[in-house]
């Protein structure tokens, strides 16, 4: 079945990044001073960085599931996933340079 391949716990690993950003994210909305600009600004800079290791996590378990659980059986030709790995990671550096 299709539900094993999610319930498996190394299925999540490619998503460990991600997910302590997101949970930073949350706690720094949960604690945030409304009256602060420049905190609101960061909390965006982390949400941006969320989002793009959620990305670059997504593409890593793309490429994971189709060259080294199923060498034969490709979930989609190479050229289409190198194309969106690519610029997924442009759009990942992008928000990463404007993080810094």
């Amino acid at each position: 079945m299709e539900y094993e391949k999610i319930l498996n716990p190394d299925f999540w690993k490619a998503f460990k990044i991600p997910g302590y950003a997101l949970a930073v994210l949350l706690l720094l909305l949960l604690m945030r001073d409304i009256n602060n600009g420049l905190e609101y600004i960061y909390i965006q800079k982390v949400a941006n960085f969320a989002i793009g290791a959620s990305i670059i996590s997504y593409g890593h378990s793309m490429l994971h599931s189709t060259w080294v659980n199923r060498r034969k059986e490709m979930d989609l030709p190479f050229w289409p996933q190198l194309l969106a790995l690519t610029i997924h990671a442009v759009w990942f550096g992008f928000f990463l340079y404007q993080v810094v």
